[in-house]
């Protein structure tokens, strides 16, 4: 498990584009956006009121975060086949339900700005399950069915149909 401050440049380089992927850490999992960044979006991102969520589809979990009052909402797909045996085992055999959110420039993919959130344990248990649907399935092909969900639903329609759990202040 890696240690991350703010001012650190996040391990992966960033996209060409705008976004937020998934990453396993340890017995977590890390949801790191990539955009341009202001001090006051920042700081909306660490402190404001959240709601998070899942929509779960027979191949893929998707964790749905939207901050309140700000421009931050956003989903992450998790692909549990592209991780290393011993990633996977780490992070389906413990019952951590606890997320790490990391905001990064995309011009230079320095860390802006990080929340720790602690999600029912309820909720970590159902993407684990989901992850563990994908036992027996390429990495490519759980990215196929991803791709194909994210072609016929969109965020909003995700968070219609999601339950959906407030934290109301950073924890």
């Amino acid at each position: 498990m890696r240690t991350l401050r703010v001012g650190d440049k996040y391990p992966i380089d960033p996209p060409p584009t705008e976004g937020f992927v998934a990453r396993i850490n340890g017995a977590s999992f890390e949801c790191v956006g990539f955009a341009k960044i202001s001090h006051r979006s920042a700081k909306q991102f660490r402190r404001n009121p959240l709601r998070y969520g899942t929509y779960l589809t027979p191949t893929a979990p998707f964790f749905l975060i939207e901050i309140q009052d700000s421009e931050w909402y956003f989903n992450v797909s998790i692909n549990i086949s592209a991780e290393n045996e011993q990633s996977r085992a780490t992070f389906l055999n413990n019952e951590n339900n606890v997320v790490n959110l990391i905001l990064c420039d995309i011009r230079t993919g320095h860390i802006k700005a990080m929340r720790v959130v602690t999600i029912k344990a309820e909720v970590m248990k159902r993407i684990k399950e989901t992850c563990r649907a994908q036992f027996g399935k390429s990495a490519a092909e759980v990215d196929r069915a991803i791709t194909t969900t994210y072609q016929w639903i969109g965020l909003d329609e995700m968070l219609g149909d999601a339950d959906m759990y407030t934290i109301r202040k950073a924890d």
